[in-house]
């Protein structure tokens, strides 16, 4: 009889812990499903066409979002004023990461296209100097956000900043200004060397 019911106990405990297992394993399945669902590859930057930005962005359908007065979309975005149609085939206007033309049309990673020397996308594509190369992409993710100042290593106030060539550089205080504009390119090369990503100067 104690036998039985030893071996009874048995079977139930296993039987529960092989369900938590699954259980277990059955969250861990749909928690990844979710974070690729919220953060998709770089190689499938879409545009919406309710708001003319990438999907997902920051910027994407934002209510307080100034609109073109010509086209209704978003001032400047991707889409603004572009007559962009979806690739043959295609239900979405998807942007190629690699030369910012819509992906699978004619002249999507074009051998002889003239690049863009700033971005290095296809010069007058819809993704010029709006997205980067799928390279610099990679590079921004895995990058850390400035967090010192480059002249003096202290705290960055945000108070304190300079833009340039498209970029935003914070300080500690409004003393490092001056140096640093003396020589820019020298700082900058410092914040780079130490893996940090600037922001983007906002669009005047």
């Amino acid at each position: 009889m104690k036998l039985m019911t030893c071996l009874l106990t048995a079977t139930v405990l296993l039987f529960v812990s092989l369900e938590v297992m699954a259980g277990e394993g059955h969250g861990d399945r749909h928690g990844k499903e979710a974070v690729e669902k919220e953060a998709p590859g770089h190689d499938k930057l879409v545009v919406c066409q309710k708001c003319g930005e990438i999907k997902g962005s920051e910027n994407c359908c934002k209510v307080d979002a100034e609109k073109c007065e010509k086209c209704g979309l978003n001032k400047g975005s991707i889409g603004c004023c572009k007559a962009l149609k979806p690739a043959e085939g295609e239900k979405e206007i998807v942007l190629c990461p690699k030369c910012g033309q819509v992906k699978g049309s004619d002249k999507c990673c074009k051998v002889d296209a003239e690049k863009c020397e700033k971005c290095g996308l296809n010069l007058g594509s819809p993704g010029c100097c709006k997205i980067a190369p799928a390279e610099k992409v990679t590079k921004a993710v895995e990058g850390k956000p400035q967090t010192m100042c480059p002249v003096m290593k202290g705290k960055i106030d945000k108070k304190h900043y300079a833009d340039y060539e498209g970029k935003r550089i914070y300080f500690c205080c409004p003393g490092c200004k001056a140096p640093f504009k003396k020589n820019p390119e020298k700082y900058i090369k410092k914040l780079e060397a130490e893996g940090i990503v600037l922001e983007d100067a906002p669009e005047e």
